[in-house]
């Protein structure tokens, strides 16, 4: 996907982070455009399934996708998955924190509520506080040590 067209998919998955990709400098938004168009991926998983278990499958498919590109094979013909592939690839994105995303997704399908005020702060860590992360990287390739509560509490706050 072009880079105007990961943007258009950006902006009408997750108009908000798209349009705070616009403050970024020009030669880090479509590294970011890429990110958020992942996790808008699999963030609405719940949204488009109608039983837990379809939602299980989709998210099993983009692990399976992280496999593929971390196995250094070619990505799938996938609108989302070719940038996502090119992301990793020239920004040399770590897999846990993808994957950790992954994960924190299979919470969503579970329609009971939070236990815990620890648990809900547990999942947008796990979410939002770890996309930030991610993107803070992407933005500043060694961010200091001290961003990385301020960094957790944006999330949060996102």
């Amino acid at each position: 996907m072009a880079g105007q067209a990961l943007a258009a998919h950006v902006r009408g998955a997750d108009p908000d982070r798209y349009l705070a990709s616009l403050f970024a400098p020009a030669e880090k938004r479509e590294a970011l455009w890429a990110l958020y168009a992942f996790h808008a991926e699999i963030a609405r998983v719940r949204d488009t399934v109608s039983e837990p278990m379809l939602g299980e499958i989709r998210l099993t498919w983009w692990r399976d996708v992280l496999d593929e590109l971390y196995a250094g094979e070619a990505p799938r013909a996938h609108e989302v998955v070719v940038p996502l592939a090119h992301l990793i690839r020239s920004h040399g994105i770590a897999r846990d924190p993808l994957e950790a995303l992954i994960d924190a997704r299979y919470r969503d399908l579970d329609p009971a509520p939070f236990e815990t005020d620890g648990d809900f702060l547990a999942y947008l860590d796990a979410t939002a506080g770890a996309l930030m992360g991610v993107a803070a990287g992407l933005l500043t390739p060694e961010p200091p040590d001290a961003w990385l509560g301020a960094v957790r509490e944006a999330g949060r706050v996102w």
